[in-house]
């Protein structure tokens, strides 16, 4: 056992646990061995970065896709703060309220009415299913026609577009007593870093 005191115990300490588990010291090193660890150092890092990477996308459920299946989740549940989270700030403008609380009360109010008319037709406890089928670019025509109509109005004019998609995808709605199955089609745009649903047609 090894015990220490006075000013040097600590730096003493170390050396002990560095000589007992055989770890090189950095400065007794040759240039050969710090190239190595060097090199493991790098890898490491990188590694750890694309992990955050990918949890942080998957936690925020960020991408084209991920915006497509909160914008049916918000409906499912009748989520008033999922389903603004990605609402593009164009459909926002078409409410034409005062502010965000107005927002708020406008669309929980189109929320339960969308599931009522749901649940007549399908049961209770409905639910979607959504499976994108295909992923296309949107041109820079198409983000253009978008990018004009945003530039007519002073309250979306600073608005960043910077790409879009359009998704194609298979959809069932399942309720207690019903279900239907079709297909559907969405344009989703990033909004200032953030992807936005921006149009969406049914076919059921």
């Amino acid at each position: 056992d090894h015990y220490f005191s006075g000013n040097g115990g600590h730096e003493e300490a170390v050396r002990v646990f560095n000589d007992y588990f055989k770890i090189p010291v950095l400065k007794d090193m040759n240039p050969g061995q710090l190239k190595k660890i060097g090199v493991a150092a790098a890898a490491a890092v990188a590694v750890l970065v694309v992990i955050i990477v990918v949890i942080s996308a998957i936690a925020s459920g960020s991408g084209p896709k991920g915006a497509l299946k909160t914008y049916f989740k918000a409906v499912e549940n009748e989520n008033f703060k999922k389903y603004i989270s990605v609402m593009s700030e164009g459909e926002k403008k078409l409410y034409n309220v005062a502010d965000e609380e107005a927002l708020e009360i406008e669309i929980e109010d189109e929320l339960k009415n969308r599931m009522d008319n749901l649940e007549d037709k399908y049961g209770k406890n409905v639910k979607y299913k959504i499976k994108v089928t295909d992923k296309d670019e949107m041109t820079t025509k198409s983000l253009n026609v978008i990018r004009n109509a945003y530039s007519l109005s002073n309250d979306l004019a600073e608005v960043e577009i910077k790409k879009g998609v359009e998704l194609d995808f298979e959809i069932e709605i399942k309720g207690k007593e019903e279900s239907a199955e079709g297909s559907g089609s969405a344009l989703v745009i990033k909004e200032d870093g953030k992807w936005k649903v921006y149009e969406i047609e049914l076919n059921i």
